[in-house]
């Protein structure tokens, strides 16, 4: 079973550094392959996410590949969207909220 889970974190590694999103598929790994709680896939795939992000910023830091101009301008308007989504949620009911999700 190792070597299944070494082939699958490498794929899962692979489709994320494309774009692809791979936590959404190292879930689906964690629960239905080795029978993980969900609560407890969800925390492994952050774990590996955090992880792998790191790795990556390392690598383009070293490389001067980040443009850091553009970085300025999604960190502005993505606090500004998170704040409004923080505010929009107070005033949503709860139920229609996971109905959101669960569409989404």
């Amino acid at each position: 079973m190792f070597l299944l889970d070494m082939f699958a974190a490498f794929c899962v590694a692979a489709l994320a550094g494309m774009g692809i999103g791979g936590g959404g598929l190292l879930i689906i790994y964690l629960t239905l392959i080795r029978n993980t709680d969900p609560a407890a896939a969800r925390y492994e795939n952050l774990i590996f996410f955090v992880l792998t992000a790191g790795f990556s910023l390392f690598y383009h830091l070293r490389r001067r590949k980040i443009p850091w101009k553009a970085v300025s301008v999604i960190i502005l308007f993505g606090s500004i969207g998170a704040l409004l989504g923080c505010w929009f949620s107070g005033l949503v009911d709860s139920g229609l909220l996971r109905v959101f999700f669960g569409i989404f």
